[in-house]
């Protein structure tokens, strides 16, 4: 049977066997009616740049425009098309036409004199607006970034929202070690766009390195992963653009790993071996990045392993996993003000399922996903607080593990998981319909957002 967690982790968790029950499908508290807009093609007036390089520019405008949890693109048709083409935009976005198709929005694009012009139309109420010109390089690497923000601006504009186009992810791959010393294997962390575009390498300790988390302090990206590079395993922080760690943040003996902020960045919470099992510790750090005080012993249970920890969004709440009511389950405490003089009372929210890992709280608050084993495989489930109701998210073979939320808290980033392969997959918890956006050789795993 698998482990538990998808690493090393068998250093501190048993592997157990569950008694499982029949699933109950059980709709999301919130339903998201995705609002239906026309794209055509992007029109070329005169620029030096190929067809196939604008149908490139269009497919990453279509991916966000259908995974912004918000709008869907309906499908090109003829008479619109040859509309979208006139140059005069008073013919081309004929209101009675786009009209009778309900749709929210039309978007005409062209490129003219190397920049990307895109207008907005709602035929609803005839309204018009023209978008600043994006300058095209030639080098989808660059260009994507600006499409990216163009897409974020119209869902903010339109809808009064924040979109995750813009924002990047974090995970590592793990791939056998060639050389003949060394571990076994050998995980690195990669950075890419939320697409899964424009993915590289940016840790090369050349030994085993998991669970990567962005660390944002005035605007100044860096990086937090756990390695095992020096025997045990230690967190390390450094700049995103120079990932090079050398020294652990913590000073703590034994192994720490398993990490997470609150969204202040200013309590840092992991799990450590140092007292002698896998317990829950926080660690409190000032603005500037810097330890404030000891490592705070927060959770420890006679004969029981504890692990994952989450924050809640306003810091005040931990939720994490603990098999010592028997097998790993999902429980939240409040986290101590002042000197912690007794173990805080652990509320058990996790209960149909019997092993449930990896715990990530929705930045609004009102959601839980963690992994839980359904059937044969592990599959992602959220726990509604508004419902409070386990539910299930995830169908089909191979696991589901490691979910992390996105910032608009209507998508998450997971990991599939077999004996061969993993991958990265983006789901809308609405739509329930993964997308893989990894690509290339190894297991990518433990996906983590920019927020």
């Amino acid at each position: 049977m698998r482990k538990i967690f998808a690493t090393l982790i068998f250093l501190f968790m048993p592997i157990y066997l569950a008694a499982e029950k029949d699933t109950l499908e059980i709709s999301l508290s919130t339903q998201n009616a995705l609002s239906a807009i026309y794209f055509g093609q992007i029109y070329n007036q005169g620029a030096s740049f190929s067809s196939s390089y604008l149908q490139q520019i269009e497919s990453v405008m279509q991916f966000d425009l259908n995974h912004n949890g918000v709008t869907k693109t309906l499908p090109k048709d003829q008479e619109k098309d040859v509309l979208l083409a006139h140059l005069d935009p008073a013919v081309g976005l004929n209101e009675k036409v786009f009209a009778r198709s309900k749709y929210f929005f039309v978007i005409k694009a062209a490129v003219k004199k190397q920049q990307l012009q895109c207008l907005v139309f709602q035929p609803e109420t005839g309204q018009l607006r023209s978008f600043d010109s994006i300058k095209l390089t030639g080098d989808l690497s660059l260009d994507r970034k600006q499409i990216h923000q163009l897409c974020d601006s119209l869902l903010q504009i339109y809808f009064g929202k924040l979109g995750t186009a813009t924002k990047r992810i974090l995970y590592t791959v793990r791939v056998p070690n060639p050389s003949h010393t060394g571990p076994k294997w050998l995980s690195e962390v990669w950075l890419c766009d939320y697409d899964g575009a424009n993915a590289k390498q940016i840790t090369f300790d050349n030994h085993y390195n998991v669970h990567p988390l962005f660390v944002i302090r005035d605007n100044h990206k860096k990086l937090l992963y756990v390695s095992y590079k020096n025997g045990q395993a230690k967190l390390y922080e450094c700049p995103i653009e120079k990932a090079v760690a050398k020294i652990p943040l913590l000073s703590l003996r034994g192994n720490q790993l398993l990490p997470a902020f609150s969204l202040q960045y200013d309590k840092l919470a992991f799990i450590s071996d140092a007292a002698g099992r896998p317990d829950l510790f926080m660690q409190k750090m000032n603005d500037d990045g810097m330890l404030v005080g000891k490592p705070i012993q927060l959770f420890t249970a006679p004969h029981a392993t504890q692990a994952s920890p989450s924050f809640s969004p306003d810091g005040s709440k931990l939720a994490f996993v603990s098999d010592k009511d028997g097998s790993p389950r999902i429980y939240v405490i409040q986290i101590p003000q002042g000197r912690l003089k007794k173990v805080p009372y652990a509320q058990l929210i996790t209960k149909r399922n019997r092993q449930n890992v990896t715990p990530s709280w929705s930045s609004d608050g009102t959601k839980i996903a963690y992994s839980a084993k359904t059937g044969k495989e592990r599959q992602i489930w959220i726990y509604d607080f508004i419902l409070d109701e386990e539910i299930q998210l995830t169908y089909g073979p191979m696991d589901k593990e490691n979910p992390m939320w996105a910032p608009d808290n209507i998508h998450i980033m997971y990991n599939t998981e077999d004996e061969n392969t993993a991958e990265i997959f983006l789901i809308d918890i609405f739509e329930k319909t993964p997308v893989q956006i990894s690509k290339g050789t190894g297991k990518k795993r433990f996906p983590s957002w920019e927020q």
